[in-house]
Parts: C-alpha cells; structure tokens; sequence
C-alpha cells in the first residue's frame, strides 16, 4: 500500500506509474503474472472526487513469454470477479486499431450488464484509426449500444515515452488531434472527458 500527494505542481503521473510498477513488480514478479492480491494506491487531492478506481489485467488470448497456458481463463475470472458486482461501473476498454466487434472487454461487459447501464465504452489509439464514417460511428456509440457512452482516447506512444514526452503534453496533443480530426466530437472525447 503507497501512498502520494496529488497536490503536486507537475503532475503525479510518472510518480504514480513508478509506484504500480514497482508494487507489481513486488507483488507478481518481473515476468507478466497476476495477483488476486491487490495494489493500493492512494492519492489525495482536493481536485478530485473521492471513489476506488481497480486497474485489472487486460483480457488476452494468448499466454506470452513466462506465463503459464492457464493465464487466459486466470485473467478473465479476476476480472469478471470484480466486474460482476452490481455496483462497479465497467470501462471497457478496446483499442481503436481493431474490429471492435472482437473485442474480449465489450464481450464481458455485455454478459455482466446486458442493458449496458453501468458500462462506459473507451477506445484507445484512436490515433491509429483509419478516418472513415465507420470511426466517426464508432466514436459516436451507434456500432456499440452502451447507454453511458463511448469515449474516444488517444494515448502516449512509445515514441512518446522514449522521448519523454509528459502527461500533460500528451493531453495537449490528444486535445489538438480531437479538434483537427473529429471537430464534431472533440468537446466528448478525449482522457480529460473521462474525469
């Protein structure tokens, strides 16, 4: 359990990232397993509202490098063992790069809330989308029925955190690429949209 003041001038976030890696590391090992056991961290801001964000493995169909064959059906029971609770609100994350009609997080969010009322849509590498009616749907929910909608992100890339780029210039460009690429949608999407 960690602790971090989020009444920082520069932004908590490498703070934060530094601090889940290394409980995780601590916690699964160097080599991509999971724990049932969860990480605490907590931050306290006065600018943030009060509430219990999980940060679950995403789901995967393959098991890679160390990870036992069994890793697939670990991951998905983890998951759904805390998405099945009535009171959890759901993100369902998928990147934006594939169909979005295979993907593991819609699929588990339609079994666990099959009205969709307590599941938000996120999809990520929006960047990396082919500009076509079909994205411009997408980002708009109508090929995914959720009632609380669906929420369009875009990232830091690798090149971006090899080149050290900060979160809050990320947000910048993540704002500008919503603005010049999906003007219509821009004030709905993006990380900033989320809180």
């Amino acid at each position: 359990s960690s602790g971090i003041n989020a009444e920082w001038p520069l932004g908590p976030g490498e703070q934060v990232q530094q601090e889940i890696i290394r409980d995780t590391e601590q916690v699964c090992g160097a080599n991509k397993m999971i724990s049932e056991k969860p990480i605490r961290l907590r931050l306290h801001s006065t600018r943030v509202p009060s509430l219990t964000l999980i940060d679950l493995p995403g789901l995967t169909r393959i098991a890679v490098e160390n990870q036992p064959e069994s890793i697939v059906q670990q991951i998905e029971a983890l998951v759904r063992s805390y998405v099945e609770t009535p009171n959890t609100i759901v993100l369902a994350i998928s990147p934006g790069n594939h169909d979005i009609a295979n993907s593991d997080s819609i699929r588990l969010a339609r079994e666990v809330d099959p009205d969709g009322e307590r599941t938000l849509s996120v999809v990520t590498k929006v960047d990396l989308m082919e500009r076509s009616t079909e994205s411009l749907e997408l980002l708009q929910g109508v090929s995914v029925n959720i009632k609380s909608g669906q929420i369009g992100v875009v990232n830091r890339n690798s090149d971006m955190l090899q080149n050290k780029v900060s979160i809050k210039e990320a947000l910048h460009f993540e704002e500008k690429f919503f603005a010049s690429n999906f003007p219509s949608l821009a004030p709905i999407m993006g990380t900033g949209y989320l809180s």
